[in-house]
């Protein structure tokens, strides 16, 4: 089974080889699609055998750009799965993401839903990897990402999801942790502004407006207002 995990990136260099290890370690193929970065992170995917392209969006965050050219190349590959993540977001399952995928699979299901978690910076220095230093969580929601799915022709990125039609959905009692907010100050308010010229060449303004209060608090939290990861039964399939 050809398990796809697609992904784009820019100016990720630091953060990288960490999540390309995390997903090979998981049995996964990578799609990486460059959107022009300067820190040699294009140069990097190239150098350690990563399936990669690039892709111009005139120097903005343009979500829905992105994904669509993603789409594209995802349909040029034509994998048995799709697994749709960020370079500083994990998946963490009882096994494998193959194992996972292949339970799903079985049973005659073509979508799996997870859990999502979100973990911030709350005044730690900053360290790598994200998954062994950073644990403070806000989640998970209510209503669960549906970002791994089988491929079919009709398979569309869309926001959080990848939609298929006729989904068939397998509940996972894994989970999505997205990193973003632990990234450096001066990293996340250049996302911001890439986010906001987004906005001005017509990108959804729904996409991204989680920035702002981030950035009225200087991307910084407190313990108390989050659950410490290690305290719960998640933290049991991090350190499997």
């Amino acid at each position: 089974m050809n398990i796809l995990v697609a992904a784009f990136a820019y100016n990720e260099r630091p953060y990288i080889p960490y999540m390309v290890e995390y997903y090979r370690s998981q049995g996964c193929d990578l799609l990486i699609l460059d959107n022009y970065s300067t820190d040699g992170t294009y140069e990097w995917l190239v150098e350690n055998n990563v399936r990669t392209g690039r892709v111009d969006t005139k120097d903005s965050f343009h979500l829905a750009k992105l994904q669509a050219e993603l789409s594209k190349e995802i349909a040029k590959i034509k994998p048995d799965w799709v697994v749709y993540t960020g370079i500083d977001a994990y998946y963490f399952f009882e096994g494998t993401i193959r194992e996972e995928i292949e339970k799903a699979d079985a049973a005659g299901h073509n979508s799996i839903e997870v859990k999502h978690i979100e973990v911030h910076n709350t005044g730690e220095i900053f360290k790598l990897p994200f998954p062994e230093n950073y644990f403070y969580m806000a989640g998970p929601f209510g209503k669960g990402l549906r970002m791994i799915a089988k491929y079919a022709y009709t398979i569309k990125i869309h926001a959080d999801e990848i939609r298929v039609s006729m989904a068939s959905v397998y509940k996972s009692t894994g989970f999505f942790i997205n990193y973003g907010f632990c990234k450096p100050r001066e990293e996340r308010e250049l996302t911001y502004a890439r986010r906001q010229k987004a906005w001005t060449l017509g990108e959804d303004r729904g996409h991204g407006v989680h920035y702002r209060p981030a950035q009225e608090r200087n991307w910084v939290w407190t313990k108390p207002e989050f659950t410490d990861i290690r305290t719960t039964e998640y933290y049991k399939m991090m350190t499997k």
